[in-house]
């Protein structure tokens, strides 16, 4: 990354930092463009060459703060035994309900489910932000794992929502629809979580 592209991540960063700071004190609708770009320190040519609209700005913060790619691990190489398999998913599901639980997370989900029952135009893009990319990158997982011959599934679109939702259940249950969220699941319980799933994909041996 050269010295224009740092500044230009930078700015990015300054104007999602703002973007979210007025969102949770104001709400969405409550928080104009022109009180981020006050807040941020821009230009408004600048704050809408990278944000379009308030809706593009929210759909990157939830992004940023919801940060689906870290919570595969990044790259590597799929798994190729059951044992690694079983590894896999116990460590995304551990930091899943670690990540997501958080305070702050739980704060932001809360204020975005709350403007999505009120703004129809966010739903599709809070649903992309969160749901959509795990619910994507866990099906092209399961999909590479089938064609190689480590699980079989007649549904690998029905498989992925049994391991996500049942990883969303503490989220949901547990967290952003709690006064006092609990902790996150013990190890013991993310283990039986995916040992259940793994008998439904008739992993290989």
């Amino acid at each position: 990354m050269d010295a224009s592209q740092r500044r230009a991540a930078a700015k990015r960063r300054q104007i999602i930092e703002a973007a979210s700071e007025l969102f949770f004190e104001n709400g969405f609708a409550g928080s104009s463009m022109d009180a981020v770009v006050a807040r941020a320190a821009v230009s408004k040519q600048t704050a809408y060459r990278y944000f379009p609209s308030k809706i593009d700005l929210l759909a990157a913060v939830l992004t940023s703060e919801l940060d689906i790619a870290s919570f595969f691990g990044g790259p590597a190489t799929a798994p190729s035994t059951s044992d690694e398999l079983r590894a896999a998913l116990i460590g995304i599901a551990r930091t899943v309900t670690d990540e997501l639980l958080q305070p702050h997370r739980l704060a932001l989900i809360r204020l975005a489910f709350g403007e999505a029952f009120r703004i129809p135009e966010l739903r599709d893009t809070i649903r992309d932000a969160l749901p959509g990319q795990f619910f994507g990158r866990m099906q092209a997982l399961l999909t590479q794992l089938a064609e190689t011959g480590l699980i079989r599934s007649e549904n690998i679109a029905t498989a992925s929502r049994m391991y996500i939702g049942s990883i969303f259940s503490y989220v949901a249950l547990d967290g952003f629809l709690r006064t006092e969220p609990l902790p996150p699941p013990t190890t013991a319980d993310l283990e039986n979580l995916v040992d259940a799933f793994l008998r439904s994909v008739e992993v290989r041996t």
